[in-house]
């Protein structure tokens, strides 16, 4: 469908963008990058084993990449809002792509530290430059359902991406999993090169650095603090459940059904969150989400039936899915249009640090007070993400569409 793009008293419109053509090439390439980023999450790790490393080094290469990530966001977000986002985008997705090439090449541990902390850098420039096309390209007014659909994009990549990864490891080996995300992630590269840029507005060269002036953002850091309070919490599903579980006869089998029901719920949910926030505000989705959120993980430290594990599992997806799209829609809605880039750095790293910070704490609870007190835990950052939406975000639907170049 045609776009039509028109600007009337400093206002910047855009008509039928749900529908164009520049949206669905962002989101196939955001499927692709994702499904190539989750095919490895597997493998790495039994192939850092298979190279003789021990489960603390294991550890801390399967985690190398998360440090440049966070550190490269804020360059990245700056980078964008003055030069674009096409051109990071493109770099991003080739360089995550040949790091999963370059993987099973690789027999020294060190060395494969090194390839990690590169694939790193390319995440932190693909996810941030493409939420910010997404922030800055889609109409305010219909901003939420847009971050929806690039969320659900997502959350579909991540529950195809494992088992992909699993399934060609297992039939095919180290190298055909490998090469197989490698090619994923270079049509997702290629992808890039149809995306347009003629409804960014940048940042101009003469203005200061925006990164200062969005920590000062209450709207920003409000839903930075959110984020990581909710990743936070996530991080005690991921890290610890498959543990957890098998203390009360959960097998491998229902464990992957309890993340499919979790993936599901998350991908259901985003499109609706998305409209909700449109039509109610952001308020009215984040905190009763909030809640149900906290619910699910405080439920986890009490019930013991299998069924209802599987139905925790969906209630936090969608508590995690409608949570996640009414924060980033408040940070982004509400933030200046030229210096989302920055905005949208800060939210991913915000992402990033809950899920590295989470799981260090938990894991130290965990250890000194068991599970069930560590789940019990996990559920008070999500309490407190409820009563910090409750208490921060207005409570009326408010929108504020200006370009600021």
């Amino acid at each position: 469908m045609r776009i039509w793009c028109f600007v009337h008293k400093g206002r910047f419109f855009l008509k039928g963008f749900l529908k164009s053509l520049e949206l669905r090439y962002i989101l196939a390439s955001t499927f692709a990058f994702f499904t190539s980023f989750f095919m490895i999450i597997p493998i790495v790790p039994k192939y850092v084993e298979y190279l003789g490393a021990s489960e603390f080094v294991i550890g801390l290469v399967v985690g190398a990449f998360g440090i440049t990530s966070v550190t490269s966001r804020p360059f990245i977000g700056e980078y964008v809002d003055r030069r674009g986002t096409k051109l990071i985008m493109f770099f991003g997705a080739l360089i995550s792509a040949f790091a999963s090439a370059i993987y099973p090449w690789v027999e020294n541990v060190a060395f494969l530290a090194l390839v990690r902390v590169m694939h790193g850098v390319g995440l932190g420039a693909f996810t941030t430059s493409a939420l910010t096309w997404i922030a800055k390209a889609a109409p305010d007014e219909r901003k939420g359902e847009v971050i929806g659909g690039y969320g659900m994009v997502i959350m579909m990549a991540m529950a195809i991406g494992p088992s992909l990864g699993g399934f060609a490891y297992d039939i095919f080996g180290f190298k055909a999993a490998f090469s197989l995300a490698f090619l994923i992630g270079l049509f997702s590269a290629l992808l890039t090169l149809c995306v347009s840029e003629k409804h960014i507005v940048l940042r101009s060269f003469g203005a200061k650095g925006a990164f200062r002036e969005m920590l000062a953002s209450k709207p920003v850091m409000l839903s930075a603090l959110g984020i990581a309070l909710l990743t936070s919490g996530y991080s005690s599903l991921t890290s610890f459940f498959p543990i957890f579980s098998e203390r009360y006869g959960l097998c491998g089998f229902d464990v992957g059904l309890f993340f499919t029901m979790y993936a599901l719920a998350n991908i259901a949910i985003r499109m609706p969150a998305g409209k909700a926030t449109d039509k109610f505000g952001e308020k009215a989705v984040a905190t009763p989400f909030s809640l149900l959120a906290a619910l699910s993980l405080l439920g986890i430290s009490i019930v013991r039936e299998k069924l209802f594990f599987y139905v925790l599992a969906a209630s936090f997806g969608l508590g995690f899915g409608a949570l996640y799209v009414s924060l980033l829609t408040f940070a982004l809605r509400f933030s200046p249009r030229d210096i989302r880039g920055v905005v949208s750095a800060i939210l991913t790293a915000s992402f990033d640090l809950g899920l590295v910070l989470g799981s260090a704490a938990l894991g130290a609870l965990a250890e000194l007070y068991g599970f069930k007190a560590m789940y019990a835990i996990a559920s008070t950052a999500l309490f407190s993400c409820a009563l910090l939406t409750l208490i921060g975000m207005g409570g009326s639907k408010t929108l504020v569409i200006q370009v600021h170049a």
